[in-house]
C-alpha cells in the first residue's frame, strides 16, 4: 500500500470539485519539527493548486507540512468535472464551490494554502468568504497582472487556441516555471514532460474542445484585486484572516516585485525563498514546507528564507 493511500481519509466530489482529505503520516510525526506543528485541534489546511495542475502535485509538500489537509483539483483538472459554461470558471463561482465543500465537510474555518493560480483563488475567497479562513498563505501569486505577465498569458491563450499540444505548451512554460539549475539536472526535463503528458491530469471530456485551460486563462486574465485588497486591508482594526506571502527569488512568471505588491495590498509579511523558480512546491518542496510549518505554528521563519520583508519593503 502506497504512502499516499495510507494517508488518505476520504475523497469525494462537491459541485463538480474533486477533493481528497489527507492526514499526517506516522513518519511525519516522528520528525520533532513537524510534530510540533501537528496538534489535534489545529485547523485543517485547504490546498489550492495552480494552472494546469491538480492535487497530486502538492501531495509531497502536504505530507512534509504534516497537517490534516484537504486538497482539491481545480474545476476540469485531475478528477474534477469540466464545464463548458464560462461563468463556472468565474472567481465568484469558484469561491462558492469552496464554501460548499467546507459546508459538506462541516469545516467552519480552515487555514488555506494557495499556489500560483490557487493563490488568486485564495485572494478572491479573502474578499468573498473571509470568515471561513483562519490563516492564508499565498505562494508565487499576484494581486493583479503586470503588462509583462498579461503578455505571457495571452501568448499561452493563443497557443492553446491554435491547437498546440499540451506537451508543447508545457515545453514553452517550463523555463518560466523552474530555475535554470533545476532544469539542468539530469532527467529533470524528461520527468516534467512525463508529468505534463500524464492523462490523469485531465479527463478526456475536459480535453475535448480544449476548453478548461482557456477558461482558466480567462479567469487569470480577469484577476485584479489590487485596489480591492488595499481598501479591505487598509484599516488594521478590520477583522481579517492572518495573511503571509511567499515568493521565489528566481520566479520569472510571478516576479519578486509582484510578491511585494501583493504583500503591500494585504499588509502582510513577505518571505522570499532563495535560489528557486516559480514552481517551488515541485522544485524545493522541503524548503517551502519548512517555512509553511513555521508560519502555521507562529514560529520564526526558515533559516534559508533569505528575506523577511514587511509589506512594501525593498525595491524594484
Amino acid at each position: 500500500m502506497s504512502d499516499i493511500r495510507k494517508e488518505r481519509e476520504g475523497t469525494g466530489q462537491i459541485d463538480g470539485l474533486f477533493y481528497e482529505v489527507l492526514r499526517p503520516s506516522p513518519s511525519a510525526a516522528r520528525d520533532r519539527e513537524k510534530a510540533e506543528s501537528v496538534t489535534e485541534d489545529a485547523p485543517v489546511l485547504l490546498a489550492l493548486p495552480g494552472f494546469l495542475s491538480d492535487g497530486r502535485q502538492l501531495k509531497r509538500l502536504l505530507r512534509e507540512i504534516g497537517r490534516r489537509c484537504v486538497v482539491v483539483d481545480p474545476l476540469g483538472a485531475g478528477r474534477s468535472q469540466p464545464s463548458n459554461q464560462p461563468e463556472d470558471y468565474a472567481w465568484p463561482r469558484q469561491v462558492e464551490r469552496i464554501v460548499r465543500l467546507l459546508d459538506h465537510l462541516k469545516l467552519d474555518c480552515v487555514d488555506v494554502l494557495g499556489v500560483s493560480m490557487g493563490g488568486m483563488w485564495l485572494q478572491q475567497a479573502l474578499l468573498l468568504a473571509p470568515q471561513r479562513i483562519g490563516q492564508a498563505i499565498l505562494v508565487a501569486t499576484c494581486a493583479g497582472l503586470s503588462p509583462r505577465q498579461r503578455s505571457i498569458l495571452l501568448g499561452l491563450l493563443s497557443l492553446w487556441q491554435a491547437g498546440v499540444s499540451r506537451l508543447d505548451v508545457w515545453r514553452v512554460l517550463a523555463p518560466l516555471l523552474f530555475s535554470v539549475e533545476f532544469l539542468e539536472q539530469p532527467s529533470a526535463i524528461a520527468l516534467l514532460e512525463m508529468l505534463a503528458s500524464d492523462p490523469r491530469s485531465h479527463s478526456a471530456e475536459a480535453e475535448e474542445g480544449r476548453v478548461v485551460p482557456l477558461r482558466q486563462l480567462h479567469a487569470m486574465l480577469a484577476h485584479d484585486l489590487r485596489q480591492a485588497l488595499l481598501e479591505r486591508y487598509a484599516d488594521e482594526r478590520t477583522p481579517r484572516p492572518a495573511c503571509t506571502v511567499i515568493g521565489c527569488e528566481r520566479d520569472i512568471l510571478m516576479s519578486p516585485s509582484s510578491q511585494r505588491e501583493l504583500a503591500q495590498a494585504l499588509s502582510a509579511p513577505l518571505h522570499m525563498l532563495p535560489g528557486v523558480g516559480h514552481t517551488v512546491w515541485l522544485e524545493q518542496p522541503s524548503l517551502l514546507s519548512a517555512l509553511v510549518r513555521r508560519v502555521l505554528s507562529g514560529g520564526p521563519s526558515h533559516e534559508n528564507s533569505r528575506s523577511q520583508l514587511t509589506a512594501g519593503a525593498g525595491s524594484g
